[in-house]
């Protein structure tokens, strides 16, 4: 296994790999290490021949050292459970008080074998939900009567559709403007700066989808990730008009034709989490709403120095960062 020190070099590298989800692209490492790039370290297995490569995020707390991978480059569709051994062995062995994986790759049985072969754990609670669906475009799309209905009612007031490959500095500031009232009204904390989305969208690979009313004003935008073949939705902000013009639905619905038209493969709907309250469940059911099939990532996977640390790192992530466990 080889650390580089040239990000250039990293992504120079993965441009022939078959699998790179949008957590190990340029765009995304840009977006989380804008303010610090120096606590970015990138992993290949083998530099001459490489077949599994990342990068991750330096974490440091109470004297201790994390390195958080969200994800991994693979140079082959299928992965052999003694790669993943080797390749995670290898990181364990980079000093490192404890390794947090979290991997949007769809559950493959090998994996799991090889990253627990390396001695990696599930930690004792988990922050994000391993549930989503993915829509196959080969095949006609279609909807719940929810969505049927919302779509509808989207069709008679007239609504334009456009995705937004190179976004201005407007559409930086109309999104963030509805990003950030919406996380307000539903008391969610996540903030995103305008250089931050602005790295993002600098990659091409990451692109808005928008919808607007008659008089060009966006009610609806959402950001997503596509390699051409696949997309992924990210980000999504809307105005109050949204609530009741179908927008949301109108925006996605027509993103999808637009994939298909492009000959795009899947869309996944990014992570479902279904609740027990009704009034937690609106991001669910909306999502539910588009027919496709369940899926479940490979998620999250913990290794520790010190067995002490894998109780530590929960109430780290639950009482300290005020994470919401899935």
């Amino acid at each position: 296994m080889v650390s580089l020190s040239d990000k250039h070099n990293f992504f120079t590298l993965i441009k022939d790999f078959e699998y790179v989800p949008y957590t190990q692209t340029e765009g995304w490492y840009k977006y989380n290490s804008f303010s610090k790039p120096e606590d970015v370290v990138f992993i290949v297995d083998n530099i001459e021949e490489p077949s599994i490569a990342c990068f991750g995020y330096i974490k440091k707390f109470f004297g201790l050292r994390m390195l958080m991978i969200e994800g991994e480059c693979l140079k082959k569709n299928t992965v052999s459970r003694e790669m993943v051994q080797s390749f995670f062995e290898d990181i364990t062995k980079l000093g490192y008080d404890f390794v947090e994986i979290s991997s949007i790759s769809i559950y493959n049985p090998e994996y799991e074998i090889g990253i627990r072969s390396a001695g990696y754990l599930k930690p004792v609670g988990t922050f994000s939900m391993h549930l989503s669906k993915v829509i196959d475009l080969k095949k006609e799309i279609s909807f719940s009567g929810n969505w049927r209905r919302n779509l509808k009612k989207s069709e008679k007031l007239h609504l334009q559709f456009e995705v937004i490959e190179n976004a201005s500095e407007k559409d930086i500031t109309t999104f963030l403007e509805l990003y950030t009232k919406l996380l307000s009204d539903k008391k969610i904390h996540h903030n995103i700066a305008p250089d931050q989305l602005k790295y993002l969208l600098a990659d091409s690979r990451f692109k808005l989808a928008v919808a607007k009313d008659g008089n060009d004003k966006t009610d609806a935008v959402f950001i997503f990730f596509t390699d051409k073949t696949n997309a992924v939705s990210l980000f999504t902000a809307k105005s109050e008009e949204a609530k009741d013009n179908g927008a949301m639905f109108f925006i996605y619905a027509k993103l999808l034709e637009h994939l298909q038209q492009t000959a795009h493969s899947y869309f996944d709907v990014g992570r479902l989490t279904p609740s027990m309250t009704k009034e937690l469940n609106g991001v669910f059911d909306f999502k539910d709403g588009m027919k496709g099939d369940y899926v479940i990532y490979n998620d999250e996977w913990s290794w520790y120095k010190k067995s002490r640390y894998r109780t530590m790192i929960y109430f780290v992530k639950k009482f300290l960062m005020k994470k919401r466990e899935a």
